[in-house]
């Protein structure tokens, strides 16, 4: 029941929560707990499963750094979004004074947690996977109905709306290559995009 999921949750000492997504097929949810550099039961990604709370990836040490399971590190995980094929992306931000921020992705069968865009100083730049800088992003999404294949094996590259919150702009992140995928981040500058409307 939700009392003795509630109950459970508790009994692991989380605080806060700062992120939070669902398995649409399962009901499991994943959470980020709050960040806090004195907590080390922070700086992880949890799941709660039929009452129980386990860690999916991070040890609680801060830092962003790619790897499987607890050898992962998070900074500030500020949002999660789970994929049908078995993914959680993340926003991670790692807090002065070594700021950066990226968009970070763990693969739910392997556990393995790899940074897909962003990753060094915060600002604004688009371009291709770590090529692409990221103010602070706080919050992503599929842009719209995601469609992976059609007709004869045609790909169809996913893609997500991620808001950039110092950069004040949304950006949109696809995935497109073969035997891999590669990310690119481009933004769509709302307030160049509303001033253009009202002047047309």
């Amino acid at each position: 029941s939700s009392q003795n999921a509630a109950a459970a949750a508790a009994a692991t000492g989380i605080g806060m929560v700062s992120a939070i997504t669902v398995d649409r097929t399962t009901g499991d949810l994943y959470f980020a707990p709050k960040f806090d550099p004195l907590d080390r039961m922070n700086n992880r990604i949890r799941m709660l499963k039929n009452g129980s709370v386990s860690t999916i990836a991070g040890n609680g040490d801060i830092g962003i750094r790619d790897g499987k399971g607890t050898k992962a590190r998070f900074g500030a995980v500020t949002a999660l979004m789970w994929d049908r094929r078995g993914l959680l992306y993340l926003c991670d931000t790692l807090p002065s004074p070594r700021w950066r921020s990226s968009i970070r992705r763990v693969d739910l069968n392997t556990r393995e947690v790899t940074t897909v865009a962003g990753g060094s100083f915060p600002m604004f730049s688009d371009g291709k996977g770590t090529y692409a800088s990221f103010g602070y992003p706080c919050a992503i999404t599929p842009a719209g109905h995601q469609q992976h294949s059609s007709g004869e094996g045609v790909h169809r590259p996913p893609m997500y709306y991620i808001a950039d919150k110092w950069a004040r702009r949304i950006r949109v992140m696809s995935e497109e290559g073969e035997g891999g995928m590669e990310e690119q981040a481009a933004d769509m500058d709302l307030e160049r995009s509303s001033s253009s409307s009202s002047s047309s």
